[in-house]
C-alpha cells in the first residue's frame, strides 16, 4: 500500500515537472517522501537536461541583453511595460510593429568607427585627386624644354635643342644626331 502511494506521488511530481517545469522542494533534491533518492528514467533525465539547457540559454540571453543595454539610457524603458502596452494597442488596432527607441547617445564622437558612407566618400575623393594628379603630370610632360648642349670634335660647338619633358634620353640623342648631320 505504501509502495503504490509512493509511486503515484512520484508519477504526479514527474508529470507536474514535465508539464509546468515547476518542482516541489522534495522533487528538486531528488528524494521521495521517505528521504531516499529516487530513480530517474532515461526519458526523465533527458527531459530534465533539456529543461536545464533551456534555462541556461535563457539566462545567458538575458545576461547579454542586459549587457547590451547602455547605462545612460535610463531605467524608464522597461521591457515588460513595453510588451504590455503593445498588447493593448494590438488588441484594439491592426497589428503593427512598435518603433524601438534608440539607446545610443548622439553626442558621442564616432568618427573613428568604420562607416561605409564615409569610406565611399574618401574613395571618391581619392579617385578625384588621382585623376587631377595624372592630368597635371600629362601637362608637365607636354611642356617643351630648351636644352643647350656642347659637341666637342677638337673645338667646342654649342647647340640648342628643343624637346618635351616626357621624352626619353634615346629620343634626345636621336634628335641631336639628326641636328648634327
Amino acid at each position: 500500500e505504501e509502495f503504490v502511494k509512493a509511486s503515484s506521488t512520484k508519477a504526479n511530481a514527474a508529470l507536474k515537472f514535465l508539464v509546468t517545469g515547476d518542482a516541489t522542494a522534495d522533487d528538486q533534491n531528488g528524494d521521495d517522501e521517505k528521504g531516499q533518492p529516487r530513480e530517474e528514467t532515461p526519458e526523465q533525465r533527458a527531459q530534465r537536461e533539456k529543461a536545464e539547457r533551456k534555462a541556461r540559454k535563457k539566462k545567458r540571453k538575458e545576461k547579454t541583453k542586459q549587457l547590451a543595454t547602455l547605462s545612460f539610457a535610463g531605467g524608464d524603458d522597461d521591457d515588460n511595460d513595453d510588451d504590455h502596452d503593445e498588447e493593448e494597442t494590438t488588441s484594439t488596432q491592426t497589428p503593427s510593429r512598435k518603433k524601438k527607441k534608440s539607446k545610443k547617445d548622439p553626442t558621442v564622437d564616432t568618427s573613428f568607427l568604420p562607416d561605409a558612407q564615409r569610406d565611399e566618400q574618401r574613395q571618391e575623393q581619392r579617385r578625384k585627386l588621382e585623376q587631377e594628379w595624372l592630368e597635371q603630370q600629362l601637362l608637365i610632360k607636354k611642356q617643351t624644354l630648351e636644352i643647350t648642349y656642347s659637341y666637342w670634335d677638337g673645338s667646342g660647338h654649342r647647340r640648342v635643342l628643343q624637346c618635351s619633358k616626357g621624352d626619353s634620353i634615346g629620343t634626345f640623342l636621336a634628335s641631336v644626331i639628326n641636328q648634327l648631320s
